[in-house]
């Protein structure tokens, strides 16, 4: 899983209905009944980001957290490396899924359904 932006609010503070999510461009999407750790993927990805971002830093704008973790965002996806995806970061990975056009290039499961 890779992030595409900054995720600031929630539709239920921001005044967002249904699962658009306003101008940031971001579309959710509801798991199907076979897929019940879909939501488990994306609270980790959130977790980590917590964790490694914004719990141990104080932000004294708005504006200087938007842009420590869109730079975070950017470093999660093109430098640090995964052990759920073979050791590549999310980009390398998703390069290699797309290049070879399978839902499951680690062969054990990780990212296929």
């Amino acid at each position: 899983m890779w992030l595409k932006e900054a995720p600031f609010g929630d539709c239920h503070r921001n005044g967002a209905t249904g699962m658009g999510h306003g101008s940031t461009g971001v579309r959710g999407q509801y798991t199907g009944y076979n897929a019940p750790d879909d939501n488990a993927y994306v609270e980790r990805v959130i977790r980590t980001l917590k964790e490694e971002e914004i719990w141990p830093n104080a932000y004294d704008t708005l504006a200087e957290a938007r842009t420590a973790i869109e730079s975070y965002i950017s470093y999660y996806n093109n430098d640090r490396i995964h052990s759920a995806l073979g050791y590549r970061t999310p980009n390398e990975f998703a390069a290699t899924h797309l290049t070879l056009g399978v839902r499951d290039t680690l062969g054990g499961g990780v990212g296929g359904r």
